[in-house]
């Protein structure tokens, strides 16, 4: 509707990505004048979704590439991003289930949805994202692990280890394969998988 309301008028009605996507009714049957994504596995998703095909532009934004030229560093150690949902239980079973392979697992707040204080009190190993900037949290580790976050792609274009948190929300992670999650278009890990592997 508003891509016909733009057309009335002699306006170009161009849509920009700007955050991941899932195959979901709420993306279906869509029609801009042009549509950039970040990938291929995007034109797949929408084009299951029935929106229109000569719209799609592949392009990635300016700061792709740039987290593409950290790929150089290789980083160290375990890094799981929250993304606030988690109970204390969750992320303490989290913290004992992966410091049993990586003993230098640390949790990495979300910058909205975790209580630092909270963590503070349990005495868990965290980062605060109010002082560790996004980017320079990947960019510093080797095991980048989520449930599902963009961090995940970012690590991805950075050269890390993609981990996927098979084990704290099964059903959420069956729910991902179902609707196209792009990183199980990419190369990654189960959490259960590598946990059951021996670590050296």
């Amino acid at each position: 509707m508003m891509t016909y309301y733009c057309e009335m008028n002699s306006v170009r009605h161009i849509n920009i990505m700007h955050g991941e996507k899932l195959f979901h009714i709420l993306d279906s049957f869509f029609s801009f004048h042009k549509c950039y994504v970040w990938d291929e596995h995007y034109l797949k998703v929408f084009q299951k979704l029935h929106a229109a095909k000569e719209q799609f532009i592949v392009e990635q934004p300016p700061f792709f590439y740039e987290l593409k030229q950290l790929s150089c560093n290789k980083g160290h150690g375990f890094k799981y991003f929250l993304d606030g949902t988690e109970s204390i239980n969750e992320i303490l079973n989290i913290t004992k289930q992966v410091k049993s392979k990586f003993n230098d697992l640390i949790l990495r707040a979300h910058p909205l949805h975790t209580d630092c204080k909270r963590l503070e009190n349990f005495k868990i190993n965290f980062e605060n994202p109010h002082l560790v900037a996004i980017n320079d949290s990947i960019k510093n580790s080797e095991y980048v692990c989520a449930k599902c976050s963009t961090v995940l792609y970012k690590g991805y274009l950075m050269g890390k280890k993609v981990v996927i948190d098979d084990m704290t929300d099964p059903l959420l992670f069956n729910q991902l394969i179902d609707m196209d999650y792009i990183m199980f278009s990419k190369e990654y890990i189960k959490l259960s998988d590598l946990l059951s592997l021996s670590v050296n």
